[in-house]
């Protein structure tokens, strides 16, 4: 239930920026084109248009960033020096609308709430495993707000241990990442953990701890990772079955097939001949 009602605020976040700012929402992005649907609602500013001057548009970006950094106030007060600068320019259809969204804002973070116990930057990282390969969620917490999470599938490290893949995940995810947490929370302890701790305090210039929480609510939120990662995996898992269960329908085999090549050779009038092999199938031992 818990997992379900954060899971549940994440995509109301989401809902929540495309109908209170004025963002695009268009896949196929030309200027100069006839403005949509949403744009006529009032639901976007119009920037294929050339409607919006990129300064404008430019600033409800860096709201919209703002909020889902867990900066809340940040963007209230600068929505409210907006909204007073509309009313005193007698804008009123503008400032009305503007007051709207710092009523849904604060509406929206009262909703995504989580515990006192949870109130700094951190990542949740929560594995399972099963005999087709690993999943490795992440959940993300700012500002003492869930606002988004993140699966990978690691299907070469099923045989290793679970804190192996641990310390090798957070290596190669956040030695590069531009936004690396203060706290990581994982299931178990890890042999560099203090080293991976100082390695990523160094880049990130700032401390940060690397903790498997025994008991409470932070323990708490590392099994539904573990639990969302184990679901997740399922679900790969029955479809990666059901391909290969009508695969093996279709070709009339005896057993499921576990290795499965393509070939693509391209020439020029029988010359320049270039050819390409796919491989798809379980690594072999």
């Amino acid at each position: 239930m818990v997992l379900m009602q954060i899971l549940g605020s994440a995509k109301e976040t989401v809902d929540f920026i495309k109908s209170k700012f004025q963002i695009r929402q268009c896949r196929n992005f030309k200027k100069n084109r006839r403005v949509c649907l949403n744009y006529h609602i009032g639901r976007c500013l119009g920037p294929c248009a050339n409607d919006v001057s990129k300064e404008e548009y430019q600033k409800q970006i860096d709201q919209i960033i703002m909020f889902l950094e867990g900066k809340v106030d940040n963007v209230k007060h600068k929505l409210e020096e907006e909204m007073q600068k509309a009313a005193k320019e007698e804008k009123y259809e503008e400032a009305a609308l503007i007051r709207d969204r710092i009523q849904a804002i604060e509406n929206i973070s009262q909703k995504q709430k989580v515990s006192n116990a949870v109130n700094n930057d951190i990542d949740v990282i929560g594995i399972a495993k099963n005999d087709f390969g690993v999943c490795v969620e992440v959940f993300f917490v700012r500002g003492s707000k869930m606002i988004g999470r993140e699966h990978y599938f690691l299907n070469d490290l099923k045989d290793m241990e679970t804190n192996e893949i641990l310390s090798g995940f957070i290596k190669e995810y956040y030695i590069e990442s531009q936004n690396i947490p203060s706290k990581i929370m994982i299931e178990e302890e890890i042999e560099d953990e203090e080293l991976l701790s100082e390695m990523l305090s160094e880049i990130s210039d700032r401390k940060v701890e690397i903790k498997s929480p025994k008991k409470g609510e932070k323990l708490r939120f590392v099994e539904m990772a573990k639990n969302n990662a184990k679901v997740t995996l399922e679900n790969k898992t029955e479809d990666k079955y059901e391909i290969l269960s009508e695969l093996k329908e279709k070709l009339n085999l005896d057993k499921f097939p576990r290795k499965i090549e393509t070939f693509d050779i391209s020439n020029i009038s029988g010359t320049n001949i270039v050819a390409r092999n796919v491989c798809y199938g379980e690594s072999e031992k």
